[in-house]
């Protein structure tokens, strides 16, 4: 991931339910990271657009470099499954909690690819000692 890409989310109206992984791989095609996507909600518009009474709505939240957000608006207005599309980044009030989020990712991909993580077993029912016994396992 790269260190300049910042938190947006894009909130979308598709015509079709490949509209989805469209946007998805344009995401990843520009070197974007999927932090969290919705599902898909099939809705019926309040007027139509391009002659569409029906469609499908959706939100992705992703990491890409500011650079690139263009490009990314470029391609989905030319893609004819994409009816409406809005791309936002964190307004002032919820600015912590997607530096929380981005943080998270940040931390979650440097774990995931310089530890290998031990594979996890039921713990039942442990005593605390013994629970402290294995944590530090884990940490040494």
């Amino acid at each position: 991931m790269n260190e300049q890409q910042k938190f947006y989310e894009i909130g979308f109206v598709f015509s079709a339910e490949e509209g989805k992984a469209q946007i998805e791989k344009t995401i990843k095609d520009l070197q974007g990271e999927i932090v969290k996507e919705g599902e898909n909600l099939r809705l019926k518009l309040m007027y139509p657009i391009n002659k569409q009474t029906n469609g499908f709505f959706c939100y992705i939240q992703f990491m890409l470099d500011p650079e690139n957000i263009d490009i990314l608006k470029k391609t989905l207005k030319l893609n004819p499954l994409i009816l409406r599309f809005l791309v936002i980044a964190p307004i002032k009030g919820k600015q912590k909690e997607a530096i929380q989020l981005e943080k998270e990712v940040k931390r979650k991909r440097i774990i995931s690819t310089s530890v290998e993580l031990p594979s996890r077993k039921p713990m039942g029912n442990m005593s605390n000692e013994e629970l402290e016994k294995k944590i530090e396992e884990i940490l040494q």
